[in-house]
């Protein structure tokens, strides 16, 4: 980790992407792309890491059993790239390259996903040949919406993106027996049918505060018989600074729309920042406990 003079920090992972993080920021973003302006001839000379590296997994099938066998947990299990399957690319060339080089050579898009897709089933391979008789549930995690639209059209997300989401969510289930929980959010409506027709058991987060993401008694009506929420309960960025009232009617609405017939696990939509009281996390989950239990009761 690197210090500079203005209190920001930096740090290059094993694929050589920059991270940086503001002085007082929360997170890490990506600032220096490894593979930016490469060819597709430049892809075939990159150090890739090695996903059948064992250090990948050492310790691990040992912590899972204990888990498994001395807890009632449900082991959830996040994967290479953190679940990320066309997200990464962005890492490594850039989002605005990312997305140009979308329309203008998608030739080199594939080929830059088939690589990012071959390290995920090999390190796939050997993480679940170690904890896949204990992990009840996988993660993967791509972003296909902003605030308002998705970031892509869907016809391009189902040429280029879907085919290489397909290839994983296959193999992951053909070597365990798991769910696949999907984190998307922002305003993608329009891809949650080609999410069910992937497999993938349950969606989070459910951001109601994007474009056409509110109606959630809607969701459930088209979707709900098909795909699981997780998440929806209480909107962490427009909500959840606001009064424990607020926050507790929220709630209300969200269990009574998204609850029935079940597939939901309630949950915040995103992180909940450091800038929250800790009265109104406090008012959340108390307001989780009471209209969760009260539901199912009825």
């Amino acid at each position: 980790m690197h210090k500079e003079e203005d209190g920001s920090t930096w740090y290059k992972d094993e694929w050589g992407v920059k991270w940086w993080c503001p002085v007082g920021g929360l997170y890490f973003d990506p600032v220096g792309y490894p593979l930016k302006g490469c060819s597709i001839e430049d892809l075939e000379k990159y150090p890739w890491p090695d996903p059948r590296d064992r250090r990948y997994v050492e310790g691990l099938k040992d912590k899972a059993k204990d888990l498994y066998e001395n807890t009632d947990y449900a082991l959830v299990l996040s994967g290479p790239f953190y679940g990320g399957i066309y997200v990464p690319c962005q890492w490594l060339i850039g989002y605005e390259d990312f997305f140009l080089q979308m329309m203008m050579n998608p030739e080199f898009i594939q080929a830059l996903l088939d690589r990012i897709v071959e390290y995920h089933l090999c390190q796939w391979d050997i993480i679940l040949g170690e904890v896949g008789k204990y992990v009840q549930v996988v993660l993967l995690s791509d972003d296909l919406g902003t605030q308002q639209y998705p970031i892509m059209r869907p016809q391009l997300y189902r040429e280029l993106i879907k085919p290489a989401q397909a290839k994983v969510t296959n193999f992951i289930k053909s070597k365990a027996d798991v769910k696949i929980v999907y984190h998307c959010d922002g305003a993608i409506r329009e891809f949650i049918p080609d999410f069910i027709e992937l497999g993938f058991d349950a969606w989070n987060p459910i951001q109601v505060s994007a474009d056409g993401m509110n109606d959630t008694a809607w969701l459930k009506k088209e979707y709900g018989d098909r795909i699981c929420f997780w998440g929806g309960g209480c909107d962490s960025r427009t909500v959840l600074s606001k009064s424990p009232k607020e926050i507790r009617e929220e709630v209300r609405m969200r269990v009574n729309d998204l609850a029935p017939g079940g597939g939901l696990i309630l949950s915040s939509i995103h992180n909940i920042q450091r800038d929250i009281p800790a009265e109104n996390v406090v008012a959340l989950y108390d307001a989780f406990y009471e209209f969760g239990s009260k539901f199912y009761k009825s």
